[in-house]
């Protein structure tokens, strides 16, 4: 008899509900295949016949199902709310994707999900955001220490509104963050400037990834470092 510890690394956007009969007979290979739709950290109590390359498993010891609790909105939020630079993305006149830098901050943890970013209303991307409120928004998170390794990242898809620069939402989201104050206290010096908020609500699902696993985990299966989470219905 062995204690085997087996790792996953499949798709983390679902999750499956696996059940183990004490004394089963199963293969290897079908055993492995049965559980390719999640990531599951397995411990079993095993015995092996090396002649028919089967394992009969004797108990399961433990199932840690790790998509709900590693993988959430929570962990994107927190992540996201230590950042203030992301890439927008508005759809030009002709229908073309616009895409330039912004400074960001997110709004209230008590409000609606929101980010915030303060600008001049003269800029392109208002215009745009007033023709066709579709945007995008992508934050990544780039492995500065090792720059060979792909960055993670997260895109929000969503509306973009303008609102005036009094807006308390944006200014309190704003002075959350240093560079966010250093616009605020812009603001007051740009006599004859108007100045906007871009407001972006997001839809519910956010697409992620990377954000979260290891680089040495990403290196051995980076095509299943992609995964999405879903807005609590209590912050839409």
């Amino acid at each position: 008899l062995k204690i085997f510890q087996i790792l996953f690394n499949t798709q983390r956007s679902s999750i499956l509900t696996l059940k183990i009969v004490p004394c089963m007979i199963i293969s290897s290979k079908s055993f492995s295949f049965s559980i390719r739709t999640t990531r599951l950290c397995i411990a079993v109590l095993i015995s092996e016949n090396d002649s028919e390359d089967r394992f009969y498993v004797v108990s399961c010891i433990g199932i840690v199902a790790m998509t709900d609790s590693k993988f959430s909105f929570d962990l994107v939020e927190r992540n996201v709310r230590k950042k203030t630079f992301g890439v927008l993305t508005t759809i030009d006149s002709k229908g073309r994707p616009h895409s330039t830098g912004i400074v960001y901050a997110v709004g209230s943890p008590e409000s609606p999900f929101a980010l915030y970013s303060l600008v001049e209303v003269n800029y392109a991307k208002i215009r745009n955001i007033k023709r066709n409120s579709n945007v995008s928004l992508v934050v990544t998170f780039p492995h500065y220490w090792v720059r060979f390794a792909p960055a993670s990242y997260v895109m929000f898809r969503g509306k973009a509104e303008i609102l005036p620069s009094s807006n308390s939402d944006g200014r309190w989201a704003m002075s959350q963050t240093r560079i966010g104050r250093m616009n605020l206290r812009t603001e007051t010096k740009l006599i004859g400037t108007e100045l906007v908020y871009i407001k972006i609500t997001p839809e519910p699902t956010v697409f992620c990834f990377g954000l979260g696993i290891g680089i040495m985990e990403m290196r051995g299966d980076h095509a299943n470092a992609a995964y999405k989470v879903v807005i609590p219905e209590e912050r839409r």
